[in-house]
């Protein structure tokens, strides 16, 4: 056959056979990698066939914004990181290993949810915190408590 003429070499690893024009033909190797999710990848006439890792084996989706990633049916996929910064916090951005935060200024209004504090403020590394009440009970009072 001419050279370029589709043929068959018979060879199930081989894809895109062609005749070299001497008689012979030859096909390309089938490029049958195995993932990382991947157990086995053999090339099986027409692609590869391709047997998965069991499901909840550790891999890495190359994504910092997911956590423990882990095999799926072949693909390998994480799980979304929280990052919602807190109320003293202007940033919380996913790293790969935890969320990066920006915290506002000294200052920016809070509330730490204690009831015995007022003028509740950010501290300016992320925490809240407020000035307590001075309930001093009065002379004709028997108790005085912050509410």
């Amino acid at each position: 056959m001419a050279a370029e003429a589709a043929c068959d070499d018979d060879d199930p690893t081989t894809k895109t056979d062609i005749c070299d024009g001497e008689g012979g033909c030859a096909g390309t190797t089938y490029a049958c990698e195995p993932l990382q999710c991947h157990a086995s990848s053999t090339p099986n006439g027409t692609d590869c066939a391709i047997t998965f890792k069991a499901a909840g084996i550790p891999c890495d989706d190359g994504d910092p914004a997911t956590k423990d990633d882990a095999c799926a049916e072949g693909a390998c996929a994480g799980q979304a990181y929280d990052c919602q910064p807190t109320q003293c916090q202007a940033t919380a951005t996913p790293d790969g290993a935890g969320c990066i935060t920006s915290d506002k200024a000294s200052g920016a209004p809070c509330d730490d949810g204690d009831p015995a504090t007022k003028t509740d403020v950010c501290d300016g590394s992320g925490g809240c915190a407020g000035t307590p009440y001075a309930c001093t009970p009065g002379q004709c009072d028997a108790s005085s408590t912050p509410d």
